[in-house]
């Protein structure tokens, strides 16, 4: 009998603690910030446009997350080099500062890889580049440009946003991309049939299992093109004004 009571003990107790709980108010479910996700939404609707140096380029992309301001640049490309956007400005409304640096990063490219084909590369979305089976109808680059240090509270202010050269640039890589050795070695090939590059040390060379190692004229015209490479230069400036909406 001792038992039973200890069990109807129990058991009352326990039923009034879930009784007691279920009364109890729920607390509000925190709304979530979305702050960041509205700071990084594009502040515009459509594409604005620049023309100079018989080349419309266009700013496809404004966005900021705390003091960061980043643009996206769409621009032709002229020819089969290694374009990039690298010179700009930028002036905020109100204030003296003028921002002059800022990172160029690649976004995205649709360019000529050797004579006869042309790809798509677009690493956000796919490391692996595609290419096409026609000609496009024009070729393009988009860099992303961000600046550092800008003021968080833009609402209401004009800025003013120049791109000042486009240039061409080669630099040291492992596999020396940015000299675009597919298009090299087509161009070569032309010439000089059979003819194979390689990488080393981060620059072109013949390959010596080519046979065209040792041949001047080969060598002579490996070096124009790498000088070509290097050596593209387009001068702005490109203006474009927008504000934060």
């Amino acid at each position: 009998m001792r038992n039973k009571k200890i069990y109807l003990i129990v058991t009352l107790f326990i039923v009034i603690n879930l009784l007691s709980a279920c009364s109890k108010p729920k607390e509000p479910t925190p709304t979530p910030d979305l702050s960041d996700l509205l700071i990084m939404s594009n502040w515009i609707n459509e594409p604005l446009q620049a023309k100079e140096s018989d080349l419309t380029l266009e700013v496809i992309h404004v966005s900021q997350t705390g003091n960061e301001l980043t643009l996206r640049v769409k621009f032709p490309l002229q020819d089969w080099r290694n374009w990039y956007v690298s010179k700009v400005g930028l002036s905020v409304e109100g204030g003296e500062s003028h921002y002059n640096t800022a990172s160029t990063q690649f976004y995205e490219r649709l360019y000529q890889k050797d004579l006869n084909s042309y790809c798509l590369y677009q690493p956000v979305y796919n490391e692996i580049e595609r290419c096409l089976e026609t000609k496009p109808d024009a070729t393009y680059q988009i860099d992303e440009i961000v600046f550092q240090d800008i003021p968080s509270d833009l609402s209401g202010k004009l800025l003013e946003f120049e791109v000042i050269e486009l240039s061409t640039q080669t630099w040291e890589t492992s596999d020396c991309t940015p000299y675009r050795l597919p298009y090299m070695q087509a161009v070569l090939n032309e010439t000089y049939p059979g003819l194979a590059l390689e990488c080393s040390a981060g620059q072109p060379v013949i390959s010596e299992a080519s046979g065209f190692a040792s041949d001047q004229g080969a060598q002579s015209a490996l070096q124009a093109l790498v000088v070509e490479a290097g050596s593209g230069l387009v001068q702005g400036p490109w203006r474009f004004e927008f504000s934060k909406p």
